[in-house]
């Protein structure tokens, strides 16, 4: 008999993820989802193996996920992990890789749920991650993630992310949407531009621009 698959779905719920669609912006969340999925991943490899200190060579590779769907209700997309990529990459260690899986994924549930401390916990590469997971979120805009241990659901807005990152460092990168007036740019150095866009709702915004596409695009503004 075939092992079952192992499946972890986001429920990404608001009015632009009706009828199971998801904006292309959205889709770099998936990554982002996976990077931060494999770094509690390690973690659980290093508390299994305290006699090693860094996890094997192809640990990273065997780590692979495919999106096999996108349900309805608003948008669930379904990311499988590739059993297969850890038989190549980790011969003779895919059960144990599936088991640290899951739980690493009860640790990124965990973590959006406030338990254990695990904010002040978090290193640069689970920041870099979350930097980009749900940088895309709007108002009233959730993504629901559901415990494979007690069957809870957390929940993860663009405050909550806020709240992540910042309480393990100052700042955080974040996508937005809206109109502004272009009021000034700048190559101080020659090799790192930027532009000033003034915008109603977050006032003065720097933005980097290579110095090349402020010349070819901005010059004449």
């Amino acid at each position: 008999m075939l092992d079952e698959p192992t499946i972890f779905s986001l429920h990404y719920k608001g009015s632009r993820f009706r009828n199971a669609r998801l904006p292309v912006e959205v889709l770099a969340d998936l990554p982002a989802f996976r990077d931060l999925l494999v770094s509690y991943a390690k973690d659980e490899w290093r508390r299994r193996n305290l006699d090693r200190q860094r996890v094997p060579k192809g640990f990273d590779k065997s780590l692979a996920f495919d999106l096999i769907t996108i349900e309805e209700g608003s948008a669930i997309p379904r990311l499988e992990w590739n059993r297969d990529s850890a038989q190549v990459n980790l011969p003779g260690f895919a059960d144990e890789i599936e088991e640290i899986v899951e739980a690493a994924y009860d640790d990124v549930v965990a973590l959006i749920d406030g338990q254990d401390g695990r904010i002040t916990a978090l290193n640069a590469e689970k920041v870099r991650a979350l930097n980009r997971f749900g940088a895309g979120l709007r108002d009233n805009e959730t993504i629901e993630l559901t415990s494979r241990s007690n069957g809870g659901v957390v929940y993860f807005d663009a405050l909550r992310r806020k709240q992540l990152i910042t309480g393990a460092r100052e700042t955080y990168l974040t996508r937005i949407e809206g109109v502004g007036e272009l009021i000034g740019t700048y190559v101080p150095s020659g090799y790192q531009g930027h532009i000033v866009v003034r915008t109603e709702k977050y006032g003065n915004i720097n933005i980097p621009v290579d110095p090349l596409q402020i010349y070819e695009e901005f010059a004449n503004e």
